[in-house]
């Protein structure tokens, strides 16, 4: 099978390497070494997903390699995206024509556009010196507005059934859009 050119894999790794305190950098590297190591050891056809939002918050022990200090890894998230974007334009499909696609399926799952920057009052935080709130900072969490939408990702992290059928159709539609299938 791994010399079958008419395989298709749909590459979706990442997300678990933030929740685990990695870097931007380091995260984007290893999707990219994976896709890398798929290309090269086989003659299939790789689609490369945008990491989904991510809502639910960072625990403390890895807030400190957030891109942008705030308790989601809406930024981060943000952030690996452009970059796979860009290196799958302007090196991977250069390497492996007609092989490798990517695709970013994510913006129904969000509750506003992630390219928006969130500001302290999107999220719902004050300002720490002002003493609101249960903690200093920190709005109550009835009270923060939803980064993902909770009716796909109930978690805030895995979509549900409906999630799937949107990520699904959106992955069939990259599929017909590159002549895959």
């Amino acid at each position: 099978m791994k010399n079958d050119p008419w395989l298709n894999v749909n590459l979706l790794i990442g997300t678990n390497n933030l929740g685990h305190g990695h870097s931007v950098g380091d995260t984007t590297r290893g999707i990219l070494a994976v896709a890398s190591y798929l290309l090269n050891a086989t003659r299939t056809r790789l689609l490369i997903n945008a990491l989904l939002p991510r809502g639910d918050k960072r625990k403390r022990r890895h807030s400190r390699t957030a891109s942008s200090g705030t308790s989601h890894y809406t930024d981060d998230v943000v952030a690996v995206n452009s970059a796979l974007e860009k290196a799958v334009a302007s090196h991977l499909q250069r390497l492996y024509p007609s092989r490798v696609s990517y695709v970013d399926c994510g913006a129904p799952f969000y509750t506003q556009s992630p390219a928006k920057k969130s500001t302290a009052a999107d999220l719902g935080l004050a300002a720490a010196a002002s003493g609101a709130g249960p903690q200093a900072g920190i709005a109550p969490a009835s009270t923060r507005p939803e980064i993902v939408r909770r009716d796909l990702m109930p978690d805030r992290l895995h979509p549900n059934a409906a999630g799937h059928e949107l990520w699904g159709a959106c992955i069939v539609q990259a599929l017909h859009n590159v002549g895959w299938v």
